[in-house]
């Protein structure tokens, strides 16, 4: 652990051009035992400092042309015979020449590993209703993108962003026939953000053309905000294979035959709109002068995005693939 701070006097302060600057520097390496405890890790690599500490400070040329630095703080924790874990971070980088800072902190998961709710004691799993999945996650984030001067000041929460995010998927698998898969999903996600945003048109005149024209306008709404949805999907797959054979007649060949095998995959994937049951994130504005609309997202500006998708939505993938064998 090494942390540093200096005060820099430098001018005349009876011909009043005296100048006082400050630096510091915060350094700290940690990493524990891993026999310490066996269920839990943290770790820590931690370099900050001002964006002039290196010019001013040190005698080394490498420290001097350094223009980023990095840190992180890691926790984890394992409840051994139980499916949840919990992650815990800080993350900084800034750079010395643009005295920008990025700040992650801290950032936060709670995580339930897949678990089958019907699946019985010692089962291997053949009953179609024991293959039903769950699981559950959630994360807490919070975002600063700030200059190393206003660090320590109240300024840094006009420029942070964060957010909370959980959801629970439950899923299960059909094989109604040999290589073809049925899998129905449908999956509660939740968000809570601490600010939305609003889009309008404002109109103003110009004197000179004694004209109207538009200018779209967005205000940021504070205060706790929290979105959800459930998002229903199908995704149905097919992979077949198919064998052949080619014989070469020609008894001066050194090859008898080719044996192939085709293997093509054709999967889709189908999400319905739920506009209709859950509330609306999206919004539309109409320019009353061109008659312009625009879609928008209350949630657009935060970190996790809008819960729930504009409408529905389709995916169809196809592969193909070959392999060869000489005999």
């Amino acid at each position: 652990l090494n942390l540093r701070y200096y005060k820099n006097v430098s001018g005349d302060l009876d011909l009043g051009t005296d100048k006082v600057t400050r630096d510091y520097s915060f350094q700290w390496s940690h990493s524990q035992d891993p026999k310490a405890n066996p269920t839990q890790t943290f770790r820590a690599s931690v370099n900050l400092s001002s964006s002039t500490f290196d010019r001013n400070q040190s005698y080394e040329a490498q420290n001097y042309l350094t223009n980023t630095k990095q840190s992180s703080i890691s926790f984890s924790k394992r409840w051994p015979g139980s499916p949840f874990n919990f992650t815990a971070s800080l993350s900084h980088s800034q750079n010395s020449r643009t005295k920008g800072v990025s700040l992650n902190l801290p950032k936060m998961a709670l995580n339930m590993n897949r678990i089958y709710p019907l699946r019985r004691k010692n089962s291997t799993g053949n009953k179609w209703y024991e293959n039903l999945e769950f699981s559950y996650n959630a994360t807490l984030e919070n975002r600063i993108k700030t200059i190393d001067t206003l660090l320590f000041t109240s300024e840094i929460f006009n420029n942070m962003r964060n957010g909370f995010r959980h959801s629970m998927p439950l899923s299960i698998n059909f094989k109604p026939m040999n290589n073809m898969n049925i899998s129905p999903r449908i999956q509660y996600t939740g968000m809570v953000y601490t600010k939305m945003i609003e889009k309008s048109y404002r109109y103003d005149l110009d004197t000179t053309t004694m004209t109207y024209y538009s200018t779209l306008v967005e205000d940021t709404i504070q205060g706790f905000k929290y979105a959800h949805a459930i998002t229903p999907s199908i995704s149905i797959s097919l992979n077949p294979k198919i064998y052949g054979m080619f014989m070469f007649t020609s008894p001066n060949s050194r090859i008898e035959a080719i044996r192939h095998v085709m293997s093509p995959t054709v999967s889709f994937s189908f999400v319905p709109d739920m506009t209709g049951i859950i509330p609306q994130y999206y919004r539309t504005i109409t320019d009353t002068i061109s008659g312009r609309e625009t879609k928008y997202s209350i949630f657009e500006r935060e970190i996790y995005g809008t819960p729930s998708l504009a409408g529905r939505s389709g995916r169809v993938n196809f592969s193909l693939n070959l392999s060869l064998i000489h005999i």
